[in-house]
């Protein structure tokens, strides 16, 4: 990020009031999970109508769920004398249940939000999604600079009722005390430690070996730094990520505090990624994603598999609901639901394939239900 970028950047972020979360912390709210996620008619999946709030089949193209079954279909004939079997069968791994990935999933959700310590940052507010599910996986979502976790409600609500559990933190900083983000890095990594204690975020136990890291802006690069530095996270999503290098008043050469993570550090990221890029994110007298720094540099980078789709008329600021001043600055010509329901969908699909190993969420990801407006990169 060059010098004159910063100083405008410093000029409005002034202005800027950080996104607050209102505390709850120790109560939970149920989520209505019988709705689907909010006016995503206006999303074309190529599939059903998304009026219908109850999970429908895929294509049996894509993939039989009329039995949702965990392996091939036992032989219902019935045997000969001679030919019963009396040994038992391994049916193969166990797969979740398919959902379609642009509706709201099946699970009831309890949303919380606590106050906890976790890394170099000490305590922060974050915000919980728990599904009702025996031993969830964990996703952990950065937001982005100067916006709360309340604008990434839909995130974790969408996740979480389809069986993900899903931590938001909110960072506190600001433009004149801005975090490092090696701590950032850091601090997600703690977040996922204290998850996989028992009892001490989550009523239920964590899946331990699937765990993924996502985020917006700042945050997807804390995201996939966390990733880069950390052996526990196995997939990372992040939308519209930018390689910033601190607050207007950093140095704008990269440090170990700061580093440059696109291409120097993403050799050290060895698993699957995914980067869902606006178009319009360099555009505009402050380019809230310079495209030096945005997120086809970060693609370019990353290791196969990776995916990169690209909402040509999409901005910056699109991805934060009410994200306030932080994001009204970011030149858009898109819909900001509709590209919210594209993320939420493709956060679910991705995570599904790669998480879960469920390949009929693959189409979602590269094949016939993407939206005919959206650019596929994939590696």
């Amino acid at each position: 990020m060059n010098i004159s970028h910063q100083l405008t950047c410093l000029v409005l972020l002034t202005l800027l009031s950080c996104t607050d979360i209102q505390r709850t912390s120790g109560t939970d709210a149920r989520i209505d999970t019988s709705q689907d996620l909010e006016d995503v008619t206006q999303v074309d999946t190529g599939g059903p109508d998304p009026a219908d709030s109850n999970p429908v089949p895929v294509d049996t193209a894509v993939a039989d769920t009329s039995t949702n079954d965990s392996g091939p279909s036992p032989d219902t004939s019935t045997p000969t004398p001679d030919t019963v079997e009396t040994e038992e069968v391994d049916a193969g791994p166990v797969m979740p249940p398919f959902n379609d990935p642009s509706k709201t999933g099946p699970y009831a959700v309890s949303k919380s939000v606590i106050d906890i310590t976790a890394g170099p940052l000490g305590a922060l507010t974050v915000a919980v999604y728990e599904p009702e599910l025996t031993l969830p996986r964990l996703i952990v979502f950065a937001p982005g600079f100067q916006i709360g976790a309340s604008s990434y409600e839909w995130v974790g609500e969408h996740l979480a009722s389809h069986g993900f559990a899903v931590l938001i933190p909110s960072f506190d900083d600001s433009p004149f005390s801005a975090f490092d983000h090696a701590d950032l890095a850091a601090s997600l990594n703690a977040l996922v430690d204290q998850a996989l204690q028992p009892g001490q975020i989550f009523s239920q136990n964590i899946d331990p070996e699937h765990i993924g890291m996502g985020g917006h802006s700042r945050g997807g690069k804390a995201a996939l730094l966390a990733a880069i530095q950390s052996p526990r996270p196995k997939a990372v999503c992040t939308l519209d990520p930018v390689d910033s290098l601190g607050s207007p008043f950093d140095n704008p050469a990269p440090t170990p505090e700061n580093p440059s993570v696109t291409p120097e550090l993403m050799g050290g990221l060895t698993v699957p990624s995914g980067y869902v890029g606006a178009g319009m994110g360099a555009e505009g007298i402050v380019p809230c994603a310079p495209k030096e720094d945005n997120y086809h540099e970060y693609y370019k980078a990353a290791a196969t598999p990776a995916y990169e789709w690209l909402l040509e008329d999409a901005g910056h600021g699109d991805f934060a609901e009410n994200g306030g001043l932080a994001t009204q600055f970011c030149n858009s010509n898109a819909d900001a639901q509709t590209v919210r329901n594209f993320s939420a969908t493709t956060l679910v699909a991705f995570f599904q394939v790669y998480l879960g190993n469920a390949p009929a969420y693959q189409p979602w990801l590269d094949g016939d239900k993407l939206p005919a407006n959206v650019a596929l990169s994939t590696k």
